[in-house]
């Protein structure tokens, strides 16, 4: 009877542990940031929360084409090839992110005086820019290692090597927040730069006794390359227009209004983003490895369809509550000098519910190597947006709730309709 229990308990507690993985993976995300922003709130107020905002999309605007175009393909991919080809992948996934993004970080040093005017920052923040943007770089090989171990379905060491490469920063600006600290955004910044360094370090020595040991590493190499390469438009587009439209929308909100607008705004879809960003972490962590198995089979659509249902139900239930209570949790977040009328976030939090389902059917798409249609999507998002708020005369927070619903609105259409019609056609011959 022993025997017969024993399996039964050790099925149950590996499938716990495995559901605790995945909660931490999506919870850790939003509430890294959330964190962050309380402590910039107690630095300097929701003025910082903003130009915070600011720097840390211009190291997006330098990670983000290797994460969103190779990283997203590596993930597929490792979950599609063989066992004997993984390292291959890897190597080519980090060659080509560090390679292609270069041209962006050396071009962000060089005009860094100039970009900080653009942004409506104070000269102080030029090098605190030129921080960031190294940051951004060195980090790419973050959404590498966590894009390969995601592929092999070890969301374990993923969640292992976040939170091990996230703490050293947070611990430092708890502190620093504390005991207010001059120059702590230089500080923070230079604290994950070294940690990006190591890790760097530590991956190029293991690449070069691979390819030393491995009589077809070139050769394999090159083949990586060539299956990888097919996602770099997709990368450039959401890489830098996204970034680029969120600065442009900050700086455009500042230039109209003011910076406690923009931290206004940034609070309000921060407090939206424990349910975007928990929603995009389940597709990302969970479903991506998951249907890219599945992309060749008759189970694609019904795995979508499942899919859909197991991530637009909660979210939106979660959005509801979100604004039904938004006056106690916007106070708890950012404090009691937070005050947003219901009409307002109900425009902010409709329009992001409509982002989780365009970031479902854009999972899809890149399942289906559909990077010609996510680059061209790309423009109907975020760069629709900031043009909106750049044409519009007078500025309010409603007016820029209404153009980020009306933004969202198009863009799920896109990605709905994208998908539909190329899965109709690749569904039972995808060339991967």
């Amino acid at each position: 009877m022993k025997t017969l229990i024993s399996p039964i308990f050790t099925s149950l507690d590996k499938g716990l542990w495995k559901l605790a993985i995945v909660i931490g993976l999506v919870v850790w995300g939003p509430a890294y940031r959330a964190l962050l922003d309380k402590l910039w709130v107690l630095y300097g107020g929701l003025e910082t929360v903003g130009q915070w905002a600011q720097l840390q999309t211009f190291s997006d605007l330098v990670a983000a084409p290797a994460f969103l175009g190779v990283g997203v393909g590596l993930t597929v991919l490792i979950a599609q090839r063989k066992a004997s080809e993984r390292t291959a992948l890897l190597m080519a996934s980090y060659v080509i992110g560090i390679a292609f993004t270069l041209p962006v970080m050396i071009a962000v040093l060089v005009f860094s005086a100039e970009i900080t005017q653009w942004m409506q920052l104070e000269n102080q923040f030029q090098k605190k820019l030129m921080l960031s943007a190294s940051l951004g770089w060195l980090f790419i090989i973050t959404s590498q290692l966590n894009s390969y171990w995601l592929g092999r379905e070890q969301r374990g060491r993923v969640l292992l090597f976040t939170i091990a490469i996230s703490s050293p920063g947070l611990l430092i600006l708890g502190l620093g927040s504390l005991f207010h600290l001059h120059d702590l955004m230089e500080i923070f910044l230079i604290c994950n730069i070294i940690i990006s360094l190591a890790c760097n370090i530590a991956l190029i020595r293991y690449l070069w006794i691979w390819q030393r040991s491995s009589t077809e590493s070139i050769k394999q190499f090159r083949l990586a390359c060539k299956r990888l390469i097919r996602y770099l438009p997709a990368g450039f587009s959401i890489g830098l227009l996204t970034p680029l439209s969120g600065l442009a929308i900050r700086s455009t909100i500042a230039q109209n209004m003011d910076w406690e607008a923009v931290g206004t705004a940034t609070a309000i879809w921060r407090a939206s983003d424990w349910v975007l960003s928990i929603a995009q972490s389940v597709l990302y962590f969970y479903f991506l490895p998951k249907i890219s198995k599945e992309v060749s089979s008759q189970n694609l659509l019904g795995s979508m369809r499942n899919m859909a249902g197991q991530i637009l139900i909660p979210s939106f239930a979660a959005l509801l509550l979100l604004l039904i209570f938004q006056n106690p949790i916007l106070h708890a977040l950012y404090g009691d000098q937070l005050e947003v009328s219901r009409e307002i976030t109900a425009l902010f939090w409709l329009g992001d519910f409509l982002r989780i389902v365009a970031a479902l059917f854009l999972m899809g798409l890149y399942t289906l190597h559909a990077s010609k249609a996510i680059a061209l999507g790309e423009l109907l998002s975020q760069p629709i947006f900031a043009l909106l708020l750049f044409i519009s005369i007078n500025l309010s927070l409603v007016d820029i709730g209404k153009y980020h619903l009306l933004t969202y609105i198009i863009y799920s259409i896109f990605c709905l309709g994208s998908w539909v019609y190329i899965a109709r056609y690749k569904i039972n011959r995808v060339d991967i």
